[in-house]
């Protein structure tokens, strides 16, 4: 029965939830789009009775049990436990909530820009193929010639047209229509929260784009109409698309991710670890560290870290809020929140910062604290986006 195969679907969006919270929206997006084409596939190939045991009542039900199944114990348990359902650490990458469109943009931008680098050839090579068909068909309709001389369409592509095969045009639709949903959404999302975007935020979306390209082109390719020397030119647009986009990613790997790869963990190494070893064998272990990379340093120095950019340090994360991040650690507003919660007044002992350029803390007295240099280090780099040297200063 087909509700047996929602209810394993909705068990299989739960679990995408759990792995990214974004996933927690945009998996139950796709169900709409899913029943639709399970619906119309059915009245294609089987008529009325096909519709009727399609009828999308069932597989809805079937599909809301197994994500909640999934869902609904962990969100119980994160309420329970952290007081909120989602991760703070969702809400700690957020500038704030916009409805100014002129403030999306370089979200939208930047998300844009990182789907384009990994398959803005395969986007050219699509646009071409449409108007390559479309001004087919306009010259079939201009010059009216009679269906029998527009040339041979497969068997596959005959039934595609007529929306009567196992896949016909409702599966092509769906695909689409999901990813798209997916697009507008995680990118509408990203924007309108103020995320600032890296690479992984929007790497779910490349499967489904290249599925959704790849059953557009197919449906185009198989179509009424097309001849063979056009769907020879097709190919070869589709194959040169491919090999421009297996070329340009080469060399962004090779060139960009390889080399900062392989020179990151080694400038983690040699700075934050060797900062954390003096922390751990120079300081009283009830010693506080304010950080603004607190993971290897934290590991390492065995410290209680207060983090400044708000991940694991709620109270940073709302002052960060309000004010800014970069404006909270350049104007040393951090230091009028409890380092310890239960300990009013509490301030950290240490303070690794981090920057371009010189230390910028070194002999300053900021809210009656004096800032003394004991050790720094250059770091190259803290991602493709940011490969400038980094000055990180205790």
């Amino acid at each position: 029965p087909l509700w047996h195969r929602y209810l394993a679907w909705g068990v299989a969006a739960g679990l995408a939830g759990l792995v990214r919270p974004e996933f927690l929206v945009m998996a139950p997006l796709a169900l709409p789009w899913l029943l639709w084409f399970e619906y119309f596939r059915a009245g294609g190939m089987e008529g009325k009775p096909g519709r009727h045991r399609a009828r999308p009542h069932a597989p809805l039900l079937a599909g809301i049990t197994g994500w909640l199944v999934v869902v609904l114990p962990w969100m119980v348990f994160a309420w329970v436990s952290f007081g909120r359902i989602l991760p703070e650490t969702a809400s700690a990458k957020s500038v704030g909530f916009s409805l100014n469109p002129l403030a999306w943009y370089p979200y939208l931008y930047r998300s844009v820009g990182m789907l384009a680098v990994s398959q803005g050839f395969l986007w050219g090579g699509l646009v071409l193929l449409i108007i390559l068909i479309l001004r087919r068909h306009w010259y079939l309709e201009r010059h009216q010639v009679p269906h029998h001389e527009q040339g041979p369409a497969t068997r596959r592509g005959s039934d595609t047209a007529r929306g009567t095969g196992p896949w016909s045009v409702w599966g092509p639709v769906a695909i689409v229509g999901i990813t798209a949903t997916w697009f507008f959404v995680l990118l509408g999302g990203l924007a309108a929260r103020q995320v600032w975007v890296i690479s992984r935020y929007v790497s779910p979306l490349t499967p489904a784009m290249l599925l959704a390209m790849s059953v557009i082109t197919e449906w185009m390719m198989e179509g009424v109409a097309i001849t063979v020397s056009l769907r020879k030119t097709g190919r070869a647009i589709i194959l040169a698309a491919v090999i421009a986009t297996l070329s340009l990613n080469w060399w962004v790997f090779s060139n960009e991710v390889l080399p900062h790869a392989r020179k990151f963990p080694v400038g983690v190494q040699e700075c934050y670890f060797e900062l954390g070893d003096w922390l751990r064998s120079n300081t009283p272990p009830e010693a506080v560290v304010a950080a603004l990379d607190i993971g290897a340093l934290g590991f390492v120095s065995d410290r209680r870290v207060v983090d400044l950019m708000g991940l694991v340090s709620p109270e940073i994360m709302e002052l960060g809020k309000e004010m800014g991040f970069q404006e909270l650690v350049t104007s040393g507003a951090w230091l009028q929140v409890d380092a310890l919660p239960h300990e009013p007044g509490s301030r950290p002992d240490y303070f690794v910062d981090r920057r371009e350029g010189s230390p910028r803390w070194a002999g300053r007295s900021v809210h009656g604290v004096r800032f003394d240099l004991l050790d720094s280090c250059v770091i190259e780099g803290l991602g493709l986006t940011e490969p400038q040297p980094w000055t990180v200063a205790l």
